[in-house]
């Protein structure tokens, strides 16, 4: 079953999109760091990552160097969406398989999670 992991410190955002993504049928897990995401990725592999940039301790950025610079988790989709416009540029976030601004379309978001996972 296809799963999906959110990493994101905004709880309500963090639930909204979990909400909306197991309305269609997709699992999801949410945390709210990328410490607490690292032992979930490991463990069990989310076929797509949610991720904001901008988190307390290890960032999104260096989860993302992280899991690019892993074989075993290459294959996993990343979808950032964060505040922050000015990372776009960064190396990092150029690896992930889409970016978003927030606020960001839900509707929009959830076209690009089919399409990334072929749903």
């Amino acid at each position: 079953m296809t799963q999906i992991l959110i990493v994101d410190d905004d709880l309500i955002f963090r639930e909204l999109l979990r909400e909306t993504i197991e309305m269609i049928g997709i699992r999801t897990m949410s945390v709210s760091s990328c410490e607490e995401a690292l032992p979930i990725i490991q463990e069990t592999p989310p076929d797509l990552i949610l991720l904001d940039l901008q988190l307390p301790g290890m960032s999104g950025l260096e989860l993302i160097e992280y899991l690019r610079a892993h074989d075993t988790y290459r294959g996993i989709k990343i979808v950032v969406v964060t505040g922050s416009t000015s990372a776009k540029s960064s190396a990092q976030v150029q690896l992930a398989d889409r970016f978003y601004v927030k606020p960001v379309s839900i509707q929009q978001l959830i076209k690009q999670i089919r399409q990334l996972l072929m749903l």
